[in-house]
């Protein structure tokens, strides 16, 4: 076997090696890129009263809430047009309110979702 033929960084002809290099970059390259692709999508967000449509990254309704510092009560509720946040979903935030109901002298309290906006 003629041990000249070979070297540390392979055989003596390299360009084999050299293509499957510059072939392993680029896959790296394009599969790197493909991450940074932008996935947002535009939703009609109703809050407080007020109906804007933004853009965002958010997976689901809770992120959307904290991407746009909207605080969420213990018994609100998040009303969504579509299965999953989706490039032109309807959200809307229900805040929810006191009620107190009173039939024959008895009065009952509790607490329910609304769609009044609260101030």
């Amino acid at each position: 076997m003629d041990w000249k033929r070979f070297s540390m960084t392979g055989f003596k002809n390299k360009r084999p090696i050299t293509r499957m290099y510059a072939t392993m970059i680029a896959l790296l390259v394009i599969v790197s890129l493909t991450g940074f692709i932008d996935r947002g999508k535009s939703v009609t967000l109703v809050a407080d009263g007020t109906t804007r449509q933004v853009y965002t990254h958010a997976v689901n309704e809770q992120a959307l809430m904290r991407e746009n510092n909207i605080d969420m009560g213990d018994y609100d509720e998040i009303d969504v047009s579509t299965q999953k946040l989706a490039d032109g979903s309807y959200v809307k935030v229900r805040r929810a309110i006191p009620v107190t109901l009173e039939y024959r002298g008895r009065s009952s309290r509790s607490i329910r979702p609304s769609t009044i906006p609260r101030k």
